[in-house]
Protein backbone atom coordinates (compact mmCIF):
# COMPACT_ATOMS: atom_id res chain seq x y z
CA UNK A 1 0.00 0.00 0.00
CA UNK A 2 1.27 3.79 -0.59
CA UNK A 3 0.38 6.63 1.18
CA UNK A 4 -3.16 7.97 0.15
CA UNK A 5 -3.05 12.34 0.14
CA UNK A 6 -5.09 12.30 3.34
CA UNK A 7 -3.77 12.45 6.38
CA UNK A 8 -6.45 10.75 9.32
CA UNK A 9 -7.24 10.10 12.80
CA UNK A 10 -8.13 6.75 14.10
CA UNK A 11 -8.93 4.88 17.23
CA UNK A 12 -6.48 2.34 17.25
CA UNK A 13 -7.65 -0.23 19.25
CA UNK A 14 -6.30 -2.77 22.24
CA UNK A 15 -5.66 -5.83 19.60
CA UNK A 16 -3.86 -3.19 16.99
CA UNK A 17 -0.35 -2.00 17.49
CA UNK A 18 0.25 -1.34 20.43
CA UNK A 19 2.66 -3.75 22.38
CA UNK A 20 3.80 -5.37 19.32
CA UNK A 21 6.91 -4.03 20.15
CA UNK A 22 9.33 -3.46 23.31
CA UNK A 23 8.97 -0.06 24.46
CA UNK A 24 11.53 2.66 23.05
CA UNK A 25 12.09 5.90 24.05
CA UNK A 26 8.83 7.62 26.25
CA UNK A 27 7.25 10.66 24.80
CA UNK A 28 8.59 13.78 26.67
CA UNK A 29 5.81 15.62 28.46
CA UNK A 30 5.83 19.71 27.24
CA UNK A 31 3.42 22.33 28.43
CA UNK A 32 0.70 22.55 26.61
CA UNK A 33 -1.38 26.43 26.48
CA UNK A 34 -4.61 26.13 27.77
CA UNK A 35 -7.89 25.36 25.94
CA UNK A 36 -11.26 27.38 26.42
CA UNK A 37 -13.85 26.32 28.48
CA UNK A 38 -16.59 23.88 26.43
CA UNK A 39 -19.88 26.18 27.17
CA UNK A 40 -17.67 28.56 24.73
CA UNK A 41 -18.38 26.56 21.83
CA UNK A 42 -21.58 25.80 20.16
CA UNK A 43 -20.35 24.26 16.38
CA UNK A 44 -17.03 23.26 15.20
CA UNK A 45 -16.94 26.28 12.92
CA UNK A 46 -17.32 28.45 15.85
CA UNK A 47 -14.61 26.37 17.70
CA UNK A 48 -11.92 26.96 14.93
CA UNK A 49 -10.14 30.28 15.53
CA UNK A 50 -9.62 28.70 19.20
CA UNK A 51 -8.38 25.75 18.35
CA UNK A 52 -6.01 27.11 15.68
CA UNK A 53 -4.68 29.66 18.31
CA UNK A 54 -3.87 26.89 20.14
CA UNK A 55 -2.08 24.71 17.73
CA UNK A 56 0.09 27.43 16.01
CA UNK A 57 1.30 27.99 20.02
CA UNK A 58 1.67 24.22 20.12
CA UNK A 59 3.37 23.41 16.95
CA UNK A 60 5.35 26.87 16.53
CA UNK A 61 3.78 27.55 13.55
CA UNK A 62 1.09 29.97 12.10
CA UNK A 63 -1.58 29.25 9.89
CA UNK A 64 -0.90 31.05 5.99
CA UNK A 65 -4.16 31.21 4.96
CA UNK A 66 -7.98 29.57 6.11
CA UNK A 67 -9.03 26.33 6.56
CA UNK A 68 -12.47 25.00 5.89
CA UNK A 69 -13.88 22.05 7.94
CA UNK A 70 -16.83 20.00 6.15
CA UNK A 71 -18.80 17.64 8.46
CA UNK A 72 -20.56 14.44 7.27
CA UNK A 73 -22.78 11.94 8.30
CA UNK A 74 -21.53 8.34 9.33
CA UNK A 75 -23.07 6.89 5.71
CA UNK A 76 -21.39 9.86 3.31
CA UNK A 77 -18.32 10.24 5.90
CA UNK A 78 -17.56 6.02 5.40
CA UNK A 79 -18.41 6.71 1.69
CA UNK A 80 -15.78 9.64 1.65
CA UNK A 81 -12.74 7.32 3.34
CA UNK A 82 -13.00 3.72 1.19
CA UNK A 83 -15.36 4.90 -1.81
CA UNK A 84 -17.90 3.25 -3.63
CA UNK A 85 -16.34 -0.04 -4.50
CA UNK A 86 -16.73 1.01 -7.92
CA UNK A 87 -13.05 1.97 -8.89
CA UNK A 88 -10.58 0.36 -10.59
CA UNK A 89 -9.33 -2.93 -8.44
CA UNK A 90 -6.07 -2.32 -6.75
CA UNK A 91 -3.06 -3.71 -8.79
CA UNK A 92 -1.75 -5.77 -5.66
CA UNK A 93 -3.34 -7.99 -3.39
CA UNK A 94 -2.41 -7.35 0.40
CA UNK A 95 -5.06 -9.98 1.59
CA UNK A 96 -3.23 -12.44 -0.22
CA UNK A 97 -0.01 -11.76 1.62
CA UNK A 98 -1.72 -11.35 5.18
CA UNK A 99 -3.26 -14.97 4.77
CA UNK A 100 -0.08 -15.95 3.44
CA UNK A 101 1.55 -14.87 6.88
CA UNK A 102 -1.25 -16.28 9.03
CA UNK A 103 -2.69 -12.56 9.83
CA UNK A 104 -5.98 -13.18 8.70
CA UNK A 105 -7.70 -16.24 7.79
CA UNK A 106 -8.61 -15.62 4.20
CA UNK A 107 -7.41 -13.05 1.38
CA UNK A 108 -11.14 -12.51 0.37
CA UNK A 109 -12.41 -11.88 3.85
CA UNK A 110 -9.91 -8.65 4.51
CA UNK A 111 -11.13 -7.54 1.17
CA UNK A 112 -14.98 -7.28 2.26
CA UNK A 113 -14.03 -6.18 5.47
CA UNK A 114 -11.03 -3.78 6.05
CA UNK A 115 -12.76 -1.04 4.16
CA UNK A 116 -15.54 -0.90 6.84
CA UNK A 117 -13.45 -1.54 9.52
CA UNK A 118 -10.57 1.46 8.34
CA UNK A 119 -14.18 3.35 7.83
CA UNK A 120 -15.22 2.79 11.39
CA UNK A 121 -11.73 3.59 12.64
CA UNK A 122 -11.54 7.26 11.24
CA UNK A 123 -12.48 9.84 12.84
CA UNK A 124 -11.64 13.01 10.68
CA UNK A 125 -9.40 13.30 7.68
CA UNK A 126 -7.10 16.09 6.32
CA UNK A 127 -7.30 15.98 2.37
CA UNK A 128 -4.24 18.17 0.77
CA UNK A 129 -5.51 17.94 -2.28
CA UNK A 130 -8.94 19.82 -1.78
CA UNK A 131 -7.18 21.73 1.32
CA UNK A 132 -10.44 20.47 3.54
CA UNK A 133 -10.80 19.28 6.55
CA UNK A 134 -13.80 16.65 7.09
CA UNK A 135 -14.81 15.52 10.65
CA UNK A 136 -17.36 12.70 10.86
CA UNK A 137 -20.30 13.82 13.24
CA UNK A 138 -22.94 16.44 13.46
CA UNK A 139 -20.73 19.25 13.67
CA UNK A 140 -21.08 20.36 17.35
CA UNK A 141 -18.31 21.16 18.96
CA UNK A 142 -17.85 18.21 21.59
CA UNK A 143 -14.44 17.88 23.69
CA UNK A 144 -13.96 14.42 21.65
CA UNK A 145 -14.77 16.82 18.09
CA UNK A 146 -12.13 19.34 19.25
CA UNK A 147 -9.73 16.94 20.07
CA UNK A 148 -10.43 15.21 16.64
CA UNK A 149 -9.76 18.81 15.38
CA UNK A 150 -6.64 19.78 17.18
CA UNK A 151 -5.12 16.34 15.49
CA UNK A 152 -6.70 17.50 11.80
CA UNK A 153 -5.40 21.42 11.85
CA UNK A 154 -2.05 19.88 12.68
CA UNK A 155 -2.14 18.38 9.26
CA UNK A 156 -3.06 21.61 7.67
CA UNK A 157 -0.35 23.16 9.40
CA UNK A 158 1.94 20.86 7.95
CA UNK A 159 0.50 20.81 4.79
CA UNK A 160 0.59 24.45 4.47
CA UNK A 161 4.34 24.76 5.49
CA UNK A 162 5.99 21.43 4.65
CA UNK A 163 3.45 20.17 1.56
CA UNK A 164 1.75 17.02 2.23
CA UNK A 165 1.92 16.34 -1.25
CA UNK A 166 5.69 16.73 -1.71
CA UNK A 167 5.65 14.60 1.50
CA UNK A 168 3.63 12.03 -0.04
CA UNK A 169 6.10 11.60 -3.01
CA UNK A 170 8.83 10.35 -1.00
CA UNK A 171 6.79 7.29 -0.31
CA UNK A 172 8.39 4.11 -2.35
CA UNK A 173 7.04 1.56 -0.16
CA UNK A 174 5.45 0.51 2.89
CA UNK A 175 8.21 0.37 5.06
CA UNK A 176 9.07 4.05 4.32
CA UNK A 177 4.89 4.81 4.06
CA UNK A 178 5.50 4.11 7.98
CA UNK A 179 8.43 6.11 8.47
CA UNK A 180 7.01 9.03 6.78
CA UNK A 181 3.96 8.51 8.49
CA UNK A 182 5.51 8.30 11.80
CA UNK A 183 6.97 11.41 11.79
CA UNK A 184 3.14 13.27 9.81
CA UNK A 185 0.77 11.19 12.18
CA UNK A 186 3.28 11.15 15.56
CA UNK A 187 3.39 15.68 14.99
CA UNK A 188 -0.48 15.74 15.13
CA UNK A 189 -1.20 13.12 17.64
CA UNK A 190 1.70 15.01 19.95
CA UNK A 191 -0.58 17.75 19.29
CA UNK A 192 -3.56 16.26 20.42
CA UNK A 193 -2.37 14.89 23.46
CA UNK A 194 -1.39 18.49 24.51
CA UNK A 195 -5.23 19.81 23.80
CA UNK A 196 -6.66 17.05 25.55
CA UNK A 197 -4.25 17.42 28.66
CA UNK A 198 -5.53 21.16 28.31
CA UNK A 199 -9.55 20.11 28.97
CA UNK A 200 -11.16 20.16 32.16
CA UNK A 201 -11.89 17.48 33.91
CA UNK A 202 -15.55 17.25 32.99
CA UNK A 203 -14.15 17.42 29.19
CA UNK A 204 -11.80 15.26 29.46
CA UNK A 205 -14.43 12.70 30.95
CA UNK A 206 -17.21 13.67 28.02
CA UNK A 207 -14.06 13.11 25.97
CA UNK A 208 -13.05 9.50 27.43
CA UNK A 209 -16.92 8.16 26.97
CA UNK A 210 -17.21 9.71 23.31
CA UNK A 211 -13.68 7.65 22.62
CA UNK A 212 -15.29 4.17 24.00
CA UNK A 213 -18.09 4.87 21.71
CA UNK A 214 -16.05 5.67 18.36
CA UNK A 215 -14.17 2.62 19.40
CA UNK A 216 -16.84 0.11 18.60
CA UNK A 217 -17.26 -3.09 19.30
CA UNK A 218 -16.07 -6.47 18.19
CA UNK A 219 -17.81 -8.59 14.92
CA UNK A 220 -16.30 -11.83 16.16
CA UNK A 221 -14.52 -14.51 14.58
CA UNK A 222 -13.07 -13.51 11.01
CA UNK A 223 -13.98 -10.33 11.32
CA UNK A 224 -11.65 -9.88 15.14
CA UNK A 225 -8.86 -11.02 12.84
CA UNK A 226 -9.59 -8.67 10.10
CA UNK A 227 -9.96 -5.89 12.44
CA UNK A 228 -6.51 -7.11 13.86
CA UNK A 229 -4.87 -6.96 10.93
CA UNK A 230 -6.29 -3.71 10.19
CA UNK A 231 -5.16 -2.23 13.47
CA UNK A 232 -1.80 -3.87 13.20
CA UNK A 233 -1.45 -1.93 9.63
CA UNK A 234 -2.56 1.53 10.01
CA UNK A 235 -1.76 1.88 14.12
CA UNK A 236 1.77 2.43 13.76
CA UNK A 237 2.48 5.62 12.97
CA UNK A 238 -0.26 6.68 15.79
CA UNK A 239 1.65 4.73 18.72
CA UNK A 240 5.03 4.93 17.89
CA UNK A 241 5.55 8.29 16.19
CA UNK A 242 5.17 10.63 19.33
CA UNK A 243 7.76 9.26 20.33
CA UNK A 244 10.23 9.94 17.81
CA UNK A 245 8.82 13.27 17.19
CA UNK A 246 9.74 13.63 21.20
CA UNK A 247 13.53 12.34 20.48
CA UNK A 248 13.72 14.96 17.66
CA UNK A 249 12.46 18.22 19.98
CA UNK A 250 14.71 17.07 22.92
CA UNK A 251 17.67 16.73 20.37
CA UNK A 252 17.30 19.82 18.52
CA UNK A 253 13.87 21.46 19.54
CA UNK A 254 11.19 22.55 16.88
CA UNK A 255 13.78 23.23 14.67
CA UNK A 256 14.41 19.03 14.28
CA UNK A 257 11.00 18.59 14.10
CA UNK A 258 10.66 21.32 10.71
CA UNK A 259 13.79 19.97 9.49
CA UNK A 260 12.17 15.97 9.41
CA UNK A 261 9.79 17.49 7.10
CA UNK A 262 12.47 18.29 4.54
CA UNK A 263 14.83 14.59 5.50
CA UNK A 264 12.00 12.07 5.56
CA UNK A 265 12.45 9.46 7.95
CA UNK A 266 12.88 5.59 5.25
CA UNK A 267 12.13 3.56 7.51
CA UNK A 268 10.10 2.30 10.34
CA UNK A 269 13.45 1.50 12.31
CA UNK A 270 14.13 5.19 11.78
CA UNK A 271 10.93 5.64 14.09
CA UNK A 272 11.27 2.75 16.21
CA UNK A 273 14.79 3.81 17.03
CA UNK A 274 15.56 7.60 16.70
CA UNK A 275 19.02 7.64 17.24
CA UNK A 276 19.30 6.04 13.69
CA UNK A 277 17.38 8.95 12.05
CA UNK A 278 19.50 11.08 14.08
CA UNK A 279 23.06 10.07 14.03
CA UNK A 280 23.65 7.06 11.95
CA UNK A 281 20.84 7.12 8.49
CA UNK A 282 20.50 3.46 7.77
CA UNK A 283 22.02 2.19 4.27
CA UNK A 284 19.26 -0.36 3.22
CA UNK A 285 19.85 -3.39 1.17
CA UNK A 286 17.73 -3.44 -1.82
CA UNK A 287 16.37 -6.58 -3.05
CA UNK A 288 14.94 -7.70 -6.48
CA UNK A 289 11.46 -9.44 -6.57
CA UNK A 290 11.78 -12.95 -5.35
CA UNK A 291 10.52 -15.18 -7.97
CA UNK A 292 7.19 -17.25 -7.88
CA UNK A 293 6.74 -21.24 -8.87
CA UNK A 294 6.89 -21.68 -12.51
CA UNK A 295 2.95 -21.10 -13.97
CA UNK A 296 2.02 -19.30 -10.65
CA UNK A 297 1.38 -15.52 -11.16
CA UNK A 298 2.51 -12.70 -8.70
CA UNK A 299 -0.44 -11.06 -6.77
CA UNK A 300 1.76 -8.76 -4.93
CA UNK A 301 5.02 -7.32 -3.60
CA UNK A 302 6.63 -4.88 -1.49
CA UNK A 303 8.99 -4.57 1.62
CA UNK A 304 7.45 -4.97 5.45
CA UNK A 305 10.10 -3.04 6.76
CA UNK A 306 10.92 -3.42 11.02
CA UNK A 307 7.48 -3.05 11.73
CA UNK A 308 6.01 -5.46 9.46
CA UNK A 309 8.63 -8.00 11.06
CA UNK A 310 7.61 -7.19 14.23
CA UNK A 311 3.68 -7.75 12.95
CA UNK A 312 4.21 -10.89 11.43
CA UNK A 313 5.63 -12.59 14.24
CA UNK A 314 3.38 -10.67 16.86
CA UNK A 315 1.20 -14.20 17.17
CA UNK A 316 3.64 -16.55 18.15
CA UNK A 317 7.12 -14.60 19.11
CA UNK A 318 7.51 -13.24 22.16
CA UNK A 319 7.88 -9.10 22.97
CA UNK A 320 11.57 -9.21 23.65
CA UNK A 321 12.76 -11.71 21.06
CA UNK A 322 10.84 -10.17 18.20
CA UNK A 323 11.74 -6.22 19.01
CA UNK A 324 15.67 -7.95 18.54
CA UNK A 325 14.62 -9.63 14.99
CA UNK A 326 12.63 -6.66 13.93
CA UNK A 327 15.44 -4.03 14.44
CA UNK A 328 18.02 -6.45 13.05
CA UNK A 329 16.43 -6.05 9.34
CA UNK A 330 18.72 -4.26 6.73
CA UNK A 331 16.38 -4.90 3.79
CA UNK A 332 13.63 -6.88 2.75
CA UNK A 333 10.88 -7.83 -0.10
CA UNK A 334 8.77 -10.23 -0.90
CA UNK A 335 6.27 -11.63 -3.46
CA UNK A 336 2.98 -13.88 -2.84
CA UNK A 337 1.22 -16.17 -5.10
CA UNK A 338 -1.90 -17.93 -5.23
CA UNK A 339 -2.82 -21.81 -5.32
CA UNK A 340 -6.51 -22.11 -5.62
CA UNK A 341 -8.04 -20.72 -2.23
CA UNK A 342 -4.46 -20.52 -0.60
CA UNK A 343 -1.96 -18.21 -0.63
CA UNK A 344 2.36 -18.45 -0.41
CA UNK A 345 4.86 -15.94 -0.25
CA UNK A 346 8.77 -15.70 -0.61
CA UNK A 347 10.52 -13.42 1.86
CA UNK A 348 13.63 -12.35 1.63
CA UNK A 349 14.99 -10.67 4.32
CA UNK A 350 18.93 -9.48 5.31
CA UNK A 351 19.97 -8.87 8.13
CA UNK A 352 22.80 -5.75 9.28
CA UNK A 353 24.88 -9.01 10.57
CA UNK A 354 25.52 -12.34 10.86
CA UNK A 355 25.08 -12.36 14.14
CA UNK A 356 22.14 -10.46 13.20
CA UNK A 357 20.78 -12.73 10.78
CA UNK A 358 20.85 -15.52 13.87
CA UNK A 359 18.83 -13.29 15.49
CA UNK A 360 16.18 -13.27 13.05
CA UNK A 361 16.40 -17.25 11.97
CA UNK A 362 16.05 -17.94 15.88
CA UNK A 363 12.81 -15.85 16.13
CA UNK A 364 11.80 -16.78 12.46
CA UNK A 365 11.82 -20.66 13.16
CA UNK A 366 9.46 -19.80 16.28
CA UNK A 367 6.89 -18.32 13.93
CA UNK A 368 7.05 -21.16 11.39
CA UNK A 369 6.95 -24.04 14.83
CA UNK A 370 3.42 -22.22 15.02
CA UNK A 371 2.04 -23.67 12.17
CA UNK A 372 3.08 -26.88 11.17
CA UNK A 373 1.91 -28.67 8.21
CA UNK A 374 1.62 -25.42 6.23
CA UNK A 375 4.89 -24.99 4.10
CA UNK A 376 5.64 -22.43 6.74
CA UNK A 377 9.71 -22.30 7.24
CA UNK A 378 12.69 -19.93 7.40
CA UNK A 379 16.30 -21.13 6.04
CA UNK A 380 19.61 -19.26 5.89
CA UNK A 381 20.87 -18.43 2.70
CA UNK A 382 23.85 -20.65 1.71
CA UNK A 383 25.63 -17.87 -0.38
CA UNK A 384 24.92 -14.75 1.68
CA UNK A 385 26.06 -14.31 5.42
CA UNK A 386 23.61 -11.87 6.37
CA UNK A 387 20.59 -13.09 4.24
CA UNK A 388 17.71 -15.35 5.37
CA UNK A 389 14.24 -16.96 2.97
CA UNK A 390 11.03 -17.46 4.55
CA UNK A 391 8.63 -19.48 2.73
CA UNK A 392 5.07 -19.10 4.22
CA UNK A 393 1.80 -20.53 3.24
CA UNK A 394 -1.83 -20.02 4.53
Amino acid sequence: MTMTRRAALLVVGAVGATGLLAPGIAAAGSAAPSAPAASAYGSLTAALPAIEAFDEQARGLRFLRPVTITTLSDAAFARAVVGDGRGPRAPFDTGATLQALHLVPSGSAFDRQSGATTAEGVLGFYDNASKQLVVRGSGTATPFARVVLAHELTHALQDQHFSLSRVQRGVTDADREDGVLGLVEGDAVTVQRQYLASLSAADKRAYAAEEAQAGGGSSGGAGDAVAKAVDALVGFPYVYGPDFVAALRRQGGQPALDRAFRDLPRSSKEILDPGRYLFRRDRLRVFPVPPVPAGRTRVDTGRFGAYGIATVLSAKVAIAQRSRAAIARNGDRFATWRIGSRACTRWRISAESAGGRTTMLAAFRSWAAGYPGTGTQATADPADKRGLTVVSCG
